[in-house]
């Protein structure tokens, strides 16, 4: 029986040898370990410090008006794709264009027309949904875009008549010409919505991230089809075509005066706040040979800043520092290259204070040399709300509980 225990040690220990990063990547280590002695070692040696980059909110589920907590989202970008019925508007002989409506949506039924963004309309103005910030709009003005007011506001409801969702629509009837241009295939069809009402602190509308569709930025072209039955005779049918946003982002400025001012790690979306996490392992950490059965990294966060539902990534960072970035704290994007893949990449929340990642797969990686540990960078998940901000426990530091074989 000693004999057959031993061969079946090193049957094990050799699959574990051969593995590939690769291959790690593809198929996640996996052993039944139950049979082997199961050992504990606690590492505490753990640092961290906070740096900002300029903050991006390109696929939050939300377009955001107004200032909060000292951040502002000044303004609202919105794009729309080439599209087939932009031609109808050329093609008198079969179609009429009857109306063309721009629609946003809310989830606030009190909502006051007076209270709704401006819409502007300017061709070929681009912007990238995933990078575009504050810093490539310095100066930004909407003197020369199209104007198009305020917003009529309409109560939608379900079939039980209860409130279901408000409806921004704005008339874009005298644009249609405008955005009818066919002739230029790579032609830009960009909206602008900023804030009106200097009384309105604070308004937030549903992004194309939302939903799949039912409340996504849109336009409505309403349109008669002539179709020819016969020689002799046509119908007339009326038709709604819907054109889906396929871009749209709030661009966030955040407070340059305390960016940079807090020493505390923690995270935070729209200050762009990110943090560096350093866990002193490498692959002489453990015995050799050893087998991770699972490997908690625990992160404790201030219960007066943190809340239950805000979810947090980290992310191993996937290449040597750069020695120049040491005692840099801002940066125009984020400097450290993450792995960005599962199980190593992970988003959890934050519960009870307190944020809990399983590292084993990562680690057992660092142990068989197919990576090395460079550290942690924790962000926020871009569903969280970009005007909070959430910090690590003064008092509590980080740790890493191992259990091997």
């Amino acid at each position: 029986m000693k004999i057959l225990s031993f061969f079946h040690k090193l049957f094990w220990a050799s699959i574990f040898t051969i593995v590939s990063w690769h291959c790690a990547i593809e198929q996640p280590i996996e052993a039944n370990l139950s049979h082997l002695s199961v050992d504990t070692l606690t590492i505490a040696d753990t640092s961290a410090h906070p740096y900002w980059i300029a903050p991006t909110i390109g696929h939050s589920d939300y377009l955001y008006f107004g200032e909060k907590n000292g951040i502002a989202a000044s303004f609202t970008l919105v794009e729309f794709p080439e599209h087939e019925a932009w031609a109808y508007y050329h093609d008198t002989s079969i179609y009429k264009i009857d109306s063309i409506r721009f629609i946003l949506y809310s989830s606030d039924s009190l909502l006051q027309e007076s209270s709704t963004p401006n819409l502007y309309f300017k061709a070929d103005s681009q912007f990238n949904e995933s990078s575009s910030m504050y810093l490539d709009f310095t100066g930004f003005t909407t003197d020369d875009w199209l104007s198009q007011g305020q917003a009529v506001t309409k109560i939608v409801e379900n079939e039980d008549s209860t409130y279901s969702t408000t409806e921004l629509i704005w008339n874009l009837d005298s644009l249609l010409r405008v955005l009818s241009d066919t002739t230029d295939s790579n032609y830009v069809r960009s909206f602008a919505l900023t804030l009106s009402n200097s009384d309105t602190s604070f308004l937030n509308l549903f992004s194309r991230d939302a939903t799949t569709g039912g409340k996504d930025p849109k336009i409505k072209m309403y349109y008669r089809k002539t179709i020819q039955v016969n020689n002799d005779s046509s119908s007339v049918d009326t038709i709604l075509s819907t054109i889906y946003a396929n871009k749209d982002a709030t661009i966030i400025f955040p407070n340059e005066e305390e960016v940079g001012i807090d020493t505390i790690p923690g995270v935070g979306l729209g200050n762009g706040m990110r943090s560096f996490l350093f866990v002193n392992f490498d692959s002489l950490s453990l015995p050799e040979g050893a087998l991770i059965r699972s490997a908690l990294l625990s992160i404790p966060f201030d219960t007066s800043s943190s809340i239950d539902d805000y979810w947090v990534i980290v992310d191993p960072i996937s290449e040597e520092i750069d020695t120049s970035f040491i005692g840099q704290i801002e940066f125009e994007s984020d400097p450290y290259s993450g792995v960005g893949l599962l199980p190593y990449t992970v988003s959890k929340k934050i519960e009870e204070g307190i944020l809990e990642f399983e590292m084993k797969e990562f680690l057992q990686n660092v142990l068989l040399g197919h990576h090395n540990n460079y550290g942690f960078k924790i962000t926020s998940n871009s569903s969280n709300d970009p005007f909070t901000t959430v910090f690590f426990d003064q008092d509590t530091i980080p740790v890493l509980r191992i259990l091997y074989a």
